[in-house]
């Protein structure tokens, strides 16, 4: 009897005290952010992309063209890869005349070896793949040294972009693609479907959450 007793007393002892810890430990668990930059991540896609056939979840990778240190200290070497994918698409057809998609990138591989980091990333610029031809690039095709390579706003992007990167390429926020717009993430062409190839230039924003 003096067991069981004993047992009575510690029993709801321990079940006091699994309640009160667990709301702290479901705190934890929703507490983590993504990390951040100062600067926009440069970037040259290296799949392809088709408002014309291209479906929601439909894989997007790029390879960053500079170096950029993240705000948790990481450094983000230039050739790092970066995953992301399709997450609303309408072709020209079912958009009636409107094509559009939206692309957010969720990993960053530093190297081969290096485990890959969580994001959350937005498209704030969007480039021709620049040609080269003799001894030098076409101006023509190069990302443009315009006003959308200032700061974007903080209600577009959530942080104020300097689109500056410490060593590598630029690319410039907006877009420089013929006929295409780009707001909140999204490309937008009244002109035909938008076709992303390999080399396509990109700025990649991270954000918190």
């Amino acid at each position: 009897m003096r067991k069981f007793g004993a047992f009575a007393l510690i029993a709801p002892t321990i079940l006091a005290a699994s309640v009160i810890a667990a709301p702290a430990f479901a705190f934890q668990g929703g507490s983590s952010a993504y990390p951040t930059a100062s600067s926009a991540l440069p970037a040259a896609i290296t799949s392809k992309l088709d408002t014309k056939n291209a479906t929601v979840g439909e894989a997007v990778t790029a390879k960053t063209l500079a170096e950029t240190t993240l705000g948790n200290g990481t450094t983000v070497p230039r050739g790092a890869m970066l995953s992301g994918k399709v997450t609303a698409v309408q072709s020209k057809s079912s958009g009636g005349g409107t094509a559009s998609v939206t692309i957010s990138f969720d990993q960053v591989k530093p190297s081969k070896k290096a485990s890959p980091i969580s994001i959350h990333g937005m498209l704030v610029g969007v480039a021709p793949k620049p040609y080269l031809s003799g001894g030098g690039a076409s101006a023509a095709n190069l990302p443009s040294a315009s006003t959308k390579n200032t700061m974007m706003t903080a209600g577009e992007t959530g942080q104020s972009i300097d689109n500056t990167a410490s060593s590598g390429e630029t690319v410039a926020t907006g877009s420089d693609l013929k006929n295409v717009t780009l707001a909140s993430g999204t490309l937008t062409s009244s002109h035909g479907d938008i076709k992303l190839d390999h080399g396509t230039r990109i700025a990649v924003a991270l954000q918190a959450n």
